[in-house]
């Protein structure tokens, strides 16, 4: 799918280290120029995403949350949390609550505990958010990935709609690819679960669902989506998602 912005970065916002803009430009010159010859290069960093909203109708985020993991670190795993799953290391991340611009639904108030009164003093998805987020991708080695679960349907569309109404959303990085966790888990273990929600998958694998203080915040549906994946088996995962992933 075409990407709705232009590439563009700054000095200070696109600058990597030891490399700054115009080596990423490189590296990333360098990448696409792998994957002609070979075939799709494999993915060096994926960036987990999930997002709370103010419903399903009209959606905008209430929260974001991101988690860079390398390829290295999400096939080694580091930790052993309760429940059995090897946790990889997170080397970046950004969580965010933001105040929508329209009622939130009490449904999705009770669900995530964020009420239009309790975000009144938080700031909107602004230029500075998005330059966070912006900064956050431009730290990553590429290929970059972003995955989402139901994030084709869901997480992908609203984030573009935010991205497109800021007056920085154009300096998103234009090579970042996306791919959705539930289609993958559908195509790879089909057959396995009777429901591919989060909550669902999670109690099948470990026995029990996503702990109650961190279902519906989006910081801990990242965790359990990245615990979802290691205890699927990643290589099959990540074998997928190189074949799979499209330009976000």
């Amino acid at each position: 799918m075409a990407r709705p912005w232009t590439r563009l970065y700054s000095a200070e916002v696109g600058a990597r280290q030891g490399g700054g803009v115009k080596g990423r430009e490189m590296e990333t010159s360098k990448v696409k120029e792998e994957a002609t010859k070979a075939g799709p290069a494999q993915i060096r960093t994926f960036v987990f995403l999930d997002l709370e909203t103010t419903g399903l109708e009209d959606p905008q985020i209430t929260e974001i949350s991101l988690s860079a993991v390398r390829r290295d670190q999400l096939l080694t795993g580091t930790t052993v949390p309760p429940g059995g799953a090897s946790l990889p290391r997170i080397m970046d991340k950004f969580t965010a609550c933001v105040r929508p611009r329209r009622d939130i639904h009490p449904i999705a108030a009770e669900m995530t505990n964020l009420t239009n009164q309790s975000l009144d003093n938080h700031r909107v998805f602004d230029e500075d958010l998005v330059n966070s987020v912006v900064h956050l991708f431009n730290r990553q080695e590429p290929p970059v990935c972003l995955v989402a679960h139901n994030g084709d349907r869901f997480d992908f569309p609203i984030l573009r709609a935010e991205l497109r109404g800021s007056k920085t959303g154009h300096l998103f990085p234009q090579d970042v690819l996306c791919v959705d966790t539930m289609v993958a888990i559908k195509d790879v273990y089909a057959g396995q679960f009777n429901s591919f929600s989060l909550r669902n998958i999670h109690e099948n694998l470990f026995g029990v669902p996503p702990p109650p203080e961190v279902a519906h915040t989006a910081e801990g549906d990242v965790i359990t989506m990245i615990k979802i994946v290691k205890k699927l088996g990643v290589e099959r995962i990540l074998q997928w998602m190189d074949k799979h992933t499209r330009a976000f």
